[in-house]
């Protein structure tokens, strides 16, 4: 019976004992049909959002909602819902609270009128008329490749297209070959001064000095041009630029991230020996194999310990 019905009960029982409460029943039942919380709309309502974390297998902070029971003995942060007192509960405090923490954690905030059955439920002592359940695990999909997945270019060999005639780099003949119909042409050779700016700061992240721009500038060799890559190449502002990007894709930070944001004091280790390893032009394959397992293949070589370790 759900909390609609005891109340009813009790009601008609004291109606039979009191001539006065007779007088005004029909307004009391109203009363009790409208304002009394529904426990199994509740039910749903937490069903829906909440017991796929906290349910007797997986009590994600020590909370078990599946049982009134459960509820009130609460999780790690003490008791979860007081009954009677909605706004004092902390289960409804995380499901109206605006910033991280709040609940449901991995899904939408509740609607105002989720918030309103789970409120008047509380406020009406938070009654369970059953044992909530934890939703249903969908079975994963098997991964499989159509063969419309297998004609993605991707999949595709790599074939030389013929370079269409013409003078120039075979890459400017073929942006030619699609920029002359459409009545454009390539942009002006940029100057000295730029194309230096450009390669430095694609290579180092640093714009060139005024002593590299005259150097280069005033360089009338036919080598003037690889002379500037090789330097900038054998920077060790090259590995710092572009072992960022590897960095990235590793996800590496020098602290946890997320609720604790703890530090981790050795992570820069790891940042010094990618960098090492991009300024030592390093090949790829031994690069990802020192991250995977370098401490078991080359168990004497300390970058490779700090490869394996972060």
């Amino acid at each position: 019976m759900n909390s609609n019905g005891r109340l009813m009960n009790l009601l008609l029982r004291r109606i039979k004992a009191s001539p006065v409460l007779a007088r005004v029943a029909p307004f009391a039942l109203f009363l009790v049909l409208t304002l009394a919380a529904d426990p199994e709309a509740a039910a749903k309502v937490l069903e829906a959002r909440c017991t796929e974390c906290h349910n007797r297998k997986k009590f994600e902070g020590g909370l078990d909602l599946t049982t009134r029971a459960a509820l009130l003995r609460g999780g790690e942060t003490g008791a979860s819902v007081l009954p009677g007192q909605p706004e004092q509960s902390l289960l409804y405090q995380q499901l109206i609270r605006q910033k991280k923490p709040f609940m449901p954690h991995k899904r939408d905030k509740l609607a105002a009128a989720e918030l309103r059955t789970i409120f008047d439920w509380i406020k009406d002592g938070a009654p369970y008329e059953r044992e909530l359940k934890a939703p249903e695990k969908t079975e994963k999909r098997v991964f499989s490749i159509s063969e419309a997945d297998r004609q993605h270019w991707s999949f595709q060999t790599l074939k030389a297209p013929p370079v269409p005639a013409g003078e120039g780099h075979p890459i400017d003949r073929f942006l030619l070959e699609k920029l002359r119909p459409a009545g454009l042409a390539l942009a002006p050779p940029a100057s000295r001064e730029i194309l230096l700016r450009r390669v430095t700061l694609d290579l180092s992240g640093l714009p060139p000095t005024f002593a590299e721009i005259d150097a280069f500038v005033n360089d009338a060799s036919a080598e003037a041009w690889e002379k500037v890559l090789e330097r900038l190449l054998a920077s060790p502002h090259y590995g710092e630029r572009w072992g960022r990007h590897w960095l990235d894709v590793a996800r590496y930070a020098e602290t946890d991230g997320f609720e604790h944001d703890a530090v981790r004091p050795h992570s820069w280790r790891y940042r010094d020996y990618v960098i090492r390893s991009f300024n030592a032009d390093k090949p790829y394959d031994r690069f990802l194999q020192e991250q995977v397992a370098g401490d078991e293949l080359w168990p004497g070589d300390p970058d490779a310990q700090i490869a394996t370790g972060f």
